[in-house]
């Protein structure tokens, strides 16, 4: 069931938000949460992906609230559904998951912000107001733990694996690293989809990385980091 815009505050032109949970008491949390601040609107709520996507595909919304673990629906598919539908769409995503891959992959696949879903209310209006900027967010002890699992960070002032790669293929790792997809990384350096995957292949080896999923993870930390 999706419930009608709900106004929050005298902003006449607040940001409108969906909420995206199958469990009703969240949504109405954060309803409530929301609706007492002059900046967003609570535009709609519901409880599956399929609801998610036609109310994105048929509204002008600012922000979607998406909670990871929906029943129906693998969360990070329904994370890239939305930026398909919608690319100017902020999405922050809120689990019950602390582990830092999920928190890479979620922001891989388009989010702006990862939130454990037991967080402070104030740490999601601070989320909200990030993203809002254009930054990202992520918890602080979520964030505090990723950037302690970069791997290859020398202790001693030594040189890491990252000072080997050439320009092109640093280039290439940060664009990888903020979400870009190897179709839209050919066609910015215009060079073949293929030559994409050969330097990717490069990237893994050079970095002692073992499949996909690693090497995102490494290159949105190594974002964050230096962004």
């Amino acid at each position: 069931m999706v419930t009608p815009f709900r106004k929050g505050g005298k902003d006449p032109r607040p940001l409108k938000i969906l909420l995206v949970s199958d469990f009703p008491l969240m949504r109405i949390g954060l309803a409530s949460l929301l609706v007492k601040e002059s900046g967003y609107a609570v535009a709609a709520e519901c409880g599956t992906a399929e609801e998610a996507i036609s109310i994105v595909r048929r509204s002008h919304l600012d922000i979607v609230v998406l909670d990871l673990s929906l029943r129906t629906n693998l969360g990070l598919d329904l994370v890239r559904e939305l930026k398909a539908a919608d690319g100017n769409l902020k999405i922050l995503v809120t689990s019950v998951h602390e582990d830092t891959l999920y928190a890479g992959m979620a922001l891989s696949a388009g989010a702006m912000a990862y939130v454990n879903r037991n967080i402070a209310p104030q740490e999601v209006l601070s989320a909200l107001q990030e993203i809002v900027a254009g930054q990202i967010f992520l918890s602080p002890h979520i964030a505090q733990k990723m950037l302690g699992k970069v791997a290859g960070v020398p202790a001693n002032g030594s040189t890491t694996p990252l000072d080997e790669l050439s320009e092109r293929e640093l280039e290439i790792f940060e664009m990888i690293g903020k979400g870009w997809t190897t179709r839209r990384i050919s066609h910015r350096l215009s060079i073949s989809v293929h030559t994409v995957e050969t330097y990717r292949e490069r990237l893994r080896s050079k970095l002692g990385i073992k499949n996909s999923v690693e090497l995102s993870f490494r290159a949105i930390v190594w974002v964050l980091m230096n962004g």
